[in-house]
């Protein structure tokens, strides 16, 4: 009766190994006089061993290194030796070769000392490795797509408290040029608390703003000069939700922008001619109806004695009923539309007695107009002409 219990035992464990979805080889030791591992006899081998590792039918019985000669000396066959000689398990990933040496598959092996022998068991991973090696180069490509940004790109995730209040940020994703940015690398920066990276009063106004961002939805940017925590200049940036627990923030360096702009505000400040810019405005048919002040220089607002930012968005219909410009408006539209530079002398009056040669130029999708004061030359002409009936 316990024979056949044991019998019965048996042929269970050997149902459940049959059907496993492992493949379980079991190897028992060749050994020479001096008592030398120098192969391993195949006593067991399952299906699905069978199938992985392709072996023959007739596995049962032979040696490993006369299915598998190519494993004489390698890494794996020495590793099935030192589980027996140590008593120690090892498991290792590795692919597989067939009877001609050709790689194949990507698998974990687990070796684990039975007796003066190794079971080993083997997992077949190969579509888990395809896949990991997708996300690989997904997440390579998107890294040199930041890297190749000319701007500094950063992600962030939200920290909460347990009333799902955002105290915090936590750098999550930066490229190169943003760790550059920050004198920092980024595993210096991954998972770092954003206020304590930035401890300045401007960095918590940027805190706030990415917490409002985080919380209507909607994106946010603005120029900004910092000076802090090493850096400084004038920046500027666009900070945008990324899902519902994270934004993503980009910084352009605009510092040599910046000066160029700020270089050629006083050269149109120090001019002597007066320079405005015009932008259209259109009824809803499309038609231009009117214009407004984009722009003036100093020398407008010296001759106009008004400050630019008073008469800054006034529609110039408002403009030339004050100072008397009417009539050329037309020459304003005509340039817009067909593109053709204009050039006409104008007399202000109403209070003024002011000559100016207008210029008229299309700029995009403004119009730049140049004013030039020649009112003494005008006047000196005038007194000539009378000097000279007299």
């Amino acid at each position: 009766m316990l024979k056949a219990e044991v019998i019965k035992q048996a042929q269970r464990y050997n149902m459940i190994i049959e059907n496993s979805m492992d493949g379980c080889l079991l190897l028992e030791c060749v050994r020479d006089d001096q008592n030398s591992i120098i192969d391993f006899k195949i006593a067991y081998c399952n299906a699905v061993g069978r199938q992985l590792a392709r072996f023959p039918d007739d596995a049962t019985g032979s040696t490993l290194l006369n299915i598998l000669p190519h494993l004489s000396g390698a890494q794996q066959y020495e590793l099935h030796k030192k589980v027996v000689e140590t008593g120690e398990p090892e498991q290792f990933e590795t692919t597989f070769r067939n009877e001609t040496g050709e790689e194949y598959g990507w698998f974990i092996v687990s070796l684990q000392k039975m007796d003066d022998g190794v079971l080993s068991r083997f997992i077949d991973i190969t579509e888990k490795k395809r896949n990991e090696e997708k996300i690989e180069k997904q997440a390579n490509l998107l890294r040199s797509i930041l890297n190749a940004s000319q701007h500094s790109v950063v992600a962030l995730t939200a920290v909460k408290n347990e009333n799902g209040e955002i105290i915090d940020f936590r750098f999550l994703k930066m490229n190169d040029r943003y760790a550059r940015l920050m004198n920092k690398t980024e595993a210096e920066l991954t998972g770092s608390s954003y206020l304590k990276v930035f401890q300045s009063s401007m960095n918590y106004e940027m805190f706030i703003i990415k917490k409002k961002v985080l919380v209507t939805g909607r994106p946010y940017s603005k120029e900004f000069y910092y000076d802090a925590n090493s850096i400084k200049g004038w920046f500027s940036v666009s900070i945008a939700p990324l899902g519902v627990d994270g934004v993503v923030q980009t910084i352009v360096d605009i510092s040599e922008s910046k000066k160029d702009k700020d270089r050629l505000r006083k050269i149109i400040n120090t001019s002597k001619a007066g320079i405005v810019t015009l932008l259209p405005l259109k009824n809803e048919e499309g038609e231009i109806v009117d214009f407004k002040i984009a722009m003036v220089n100093k020398a407008v607002e010296n001759f106009l004695k008004i400050k630019g930012d008073d008469i800054r968005q006034q529609s110039i219909g408002q403009i030339l009923t004050k100072y008397d410009l009417s009539g050329k408006f037309e020459h304003l539209k005509t340039t817009f539309k067909n593109n053709q530079p204009q050039n006409f002398d104008v007399h202000l009056t109403n209070g003024f007695d002011h000559y100016f040669n207008v210029t008229i130029d299309k700029l995009d999708n403004e119009l730049l107009i140049t004013l030039t004061d020649f009112t003494e030359i005008k006047k000196l002409q005038i007194s000539l002409h009378k000097t000279i009936e007299e």
